[in-house]
């Protein structure tokens, strides 16, 4: 199924068909994952992802914000 990749303010969008949402027991609000693999983005639940997985991410997003923010700032000062 394809769709067109949308502008929405600073970000890129794509819309999600009902049926899909449904399907994979998805609504607007809920929170999802982006990871990117080598085939493509995986859209991921949130509740999907290994407990140990999330645990760890949020220890480094912890450990290292600082970097990230920069990183953060840095990318934004490209666009």
């Amino acid at each position: 199924m394809a769709q067109t990749l949308r502008t929405v303010g600073e970000n890129v969008a794509v819309i999600i068909p009902p049926d899909l949402l449904e399907q994979h027991g998805l609504k607007a609000g809920d929170l999802v994952h982006l990871i990117s693999t080598e085939q493509g983005i995986n859209i991921v639940p949130d509740e999907t992802l290994d407990p140990d997985f999330r645990n760890a991410a949020r220890i480094i997003m912890q450990k290292h914000h600082e970097v990230f923010q920069r990183l953060a700032e840095f990318d934004t000062q490209k666009l």
